[in-house]
């Protein structure tokens, strides 16, 4: 009787198990993954980032040498001391030229005066208006080179912000909150636009990425609420509620990596299921797509 019923607690296990859905598809676990690069060039001076770390957003991670950064912006800004200084000196010069075309004003009148009572002679007059209208395109002259120097401080302020924008930038920070999966460089080491920093992924929510055969495609839909199986042990499994997120619209040939108890077939379609992650799920472990019945 006792080696019946120790027979019966062994068994019970895999008659439960035979009982369980059989999956549709398997695949490997993922996540959306991001390679932060760096956006300005320099030394790395400050580095404080190790592989496994937890990041918050906006957290700062390291610093960019600015020191050519700031001595360019000083050198920018002592230009425009000397722009901004020519342009007082053209204001003075405007205001010098209208007050000599106000006297000259004066004296035009004085002078229509006397020519009305015969005390000035006509070319007198015309030698007046001919001043007043030289004075009048120096004046016009003046100003064009203040518009020429209002322009040219306008393009040192835009140089200006620009090299604030890439002092601003040189303090690295995380993009995004999530895991350090992988760095690529360390401190006193070179960056440059573009160069990637560091890897990092967002592990609360990972993404089974399965594939399905061609007759399968009608049992699913983007939104579909499934289940997703990983190994616990040799004999029984972990299961947590998916939710399709992704099809793929063209089919493509069986990964090597994808193992079926059917025969495999030549093309199959892509699909990606989110599960929220327990703390179990790591990317690359393996799992299986169960539907469920309705």
């Amino acid at each position: 009787m006792k080696k019946l019923l120790y027979l019966a607690l062994i068994l019970l296990p895999w008659g439960c198990r035979e009982k369980e859905p059989l999956p549709v598809a398997y695949g490997n676990f993922e996540a959306l993954e991001i390679q932060v690069p760096a956006q300005t060039s320099g030394v790395l001076v400050e580095w404080n980032l190790e592989e496994g770390q937890e990041l918050k957003k906006g957290r700062v991670i390291g610093l960019v040498d600015t020191l050519p950064l700031y001595l360019k912006k000083r050198q920018l800004l002592s230009q425009v001391k000397v722009v901004l200084t020519r342009l007082e000196n053209v204001n003075a010069e405007v205001k010098v030229l209208d007050k000599q075309l106000e006297m000259l004003e004066k004296d035009r009148e004085r002078t229509e005066n006397l020519l009305a009572d015969g005390a000035a002679t006509p070319k007198q007059y015309d030698d007046l208006l001919g001043n007043m209208e030289v004075l009048r395109l120096k004046k016009e002259a003046v100003k064009a080179q203040k518009s020429t120097i209002l322009a040219e401080r306008e393009v040192l302020s835009m140089q200006i912000l620009q090299l604030d924008d890439q002092i601003a930038r040189s303090v690295l920070t995380s993009p995004a909150t999530g895991t350090v999966l992988q760095k690529y460089t360390e401190v006193n080491e070179m960056v440059a636009p573009g160069k990637a920093l560091f890897k990092l992924a967002c592990l609360d929510t990972l993404y089974l990425r399965a594939f399905l055969g061609a007759t399968q495609l009608d049992d699913v839909r983007i939104g579909q609420e499934v289940a997703v199986r990983f190994d616990r042990d040799e004999n029984s499994d972990h299961t947590l509620p998916g939710i399709i997120t992704w099809i793929s619209s063209s089919a493509e040939f069986t990964p090597k990596i994808i193992q079926t108890k059917e025969e495999r077939v030549t093309l199959v379609y892509a699909v990606k299921v989110a599960v929220k992650n327990n703390g179990m799920l790591k990317v690359g472990m393996p799992g299986e797509l169960v539907l469920l019945t309705e």
